[in-house]
């Protein structure tokens, strides 16, 4: 075929994408830092001991539950940014 993108080319401009992507997000996520956003609380998280929920931009934030529940709203001050999720702890306002 004539044109045709190689495999080898593919792959690269994949990888270009994904890192200009997660670029992005970092710096999406990093404007969070230090803010308390509300959360609505999904359960516990898939890593462990933590409950996740969403912003109402639909981040996804990772938090100690503290008596929270599934269906709760909570306060979430975000300590700590990665390019796809945030964490936090939970604050009264």
């Amino acid at each position: 075929m004539s044109g045709a993108v190689s495999e080898a080319e593919r792959k690269d401009r994949m990888a270009r994408l994904l890192a200009e992507q997660e670029a992005l997000s970092a710096a999406a996520s990093q404007a969070y830092l230090g803010k308390t956003v509300r959360v609505l609380v999904d359960g516990p998280s898939k890593t462990g001991d933590l409950f996740s929920g969403r912003t109402p931009g639909n981040k996804l934030v990772h938090f100690a539950p503290e008596g929270a529940g599934v269906g709760d709203f909570v306060w979430v001050r975000i300590t700590r940014t990665e390019p796809f999720a945030l964490y936090g702890t939970i604050v009264t306002p």
